[in-house]
């Protein structure tokens, strides 16, 4: 018997992390209903340039699995994190990850949820 590649086992592996490591956040569609999906969510400091300053910023990056959330994040999507419950967020730059399982974005405040 051939012993199982990695690419066999990916999707295992990534809903098993996923599920034990990710965040619970609340994601939807352009104009669908809310559901609640895993996720990792990465809050991070970074540092912007406005002509001869610097101030720091926090940026959020969220990563989902392409299982949950088959369609590409777009503005119309929202999304909604459990450590900022009375904020709405939508997604903005979304890409594959390296392995191409997984959404990445970061999220903009929309004003008015």
């Amino acid at each position: 018997m051939p012993l199982p590649s990695i690419e066999s086992l990916l999707s295992g592996l990534d809903r098993t992390c996923m599920d034990a490591l990710g965040d619970s956040i609340q994601y939807s569609a352009a104009g669908a209903a809310y559901a609640t999906v895993r996720g990792y969510v990465d809050h991070r400091e970074a540092g912007r340039a406005f002509d001869n300053a610097t101030a720091m910023v926090q940026d959020i990056i969220v990563v989902v699995l392409r299982a949950d959330v088959p369609v590409k994040p777009g503005g119309a999507a929202r999304v909604a994190l459990p450590q900022f419950a009375d904020r709405t967020f939508q997604p903005v730059n979304a890409r594959t990850d390296e392995s191409g399982t997984h959404w990445e974005f970061e999220v903009r405040e929309v004003a008015g949820g």
